[in-house]
């Protein structure tokens, strides 16, 4: 059993090897949407992202009463990341 589990350990070992130079994320930015990060969308304008990024695929707009300490959100789906808007700054971004 002990022989076992250690050549098992040992398979293991050898497949994560072999297989790591193979196992790499692209990280290439796509032609329709460049490199997003998100230090670097917060606190923009809803007009600049539209000039970096262009329409939006789907927009939410928060419902019910607008007050100050209730601002409108806005949030837009470009697919691979949403922005989310507080009035028409940019408060946060998701990259999925």
């Amino acid at each position: 059993m002990l022989v076992q589990l250690q050549r098992f350990i040992y398979a293991l070992i050898l497949t994560t090897f072999f297989a790591l130079p193979y196992a790499q994320a692209d990280t290439t930015p796509s032609k329709k949407y460049p490199q997003l990060t998100p230090q670097l969308v917060a606190g923009h304008s809803m007009q600049w992202v539209k000039t970096q990024y262009g329409k939006p695929h789907t927009t939410w707009y928060s419902e019910g009463l607008v007050k100050p300490q209730w601002p409108k959100i806005t949030v837009w789906d470009y697919g691979t990341f949403a922005v989310f808007f507080e009035r028409k700054t940019v408060l946060h971004t998701v990259i999925r």
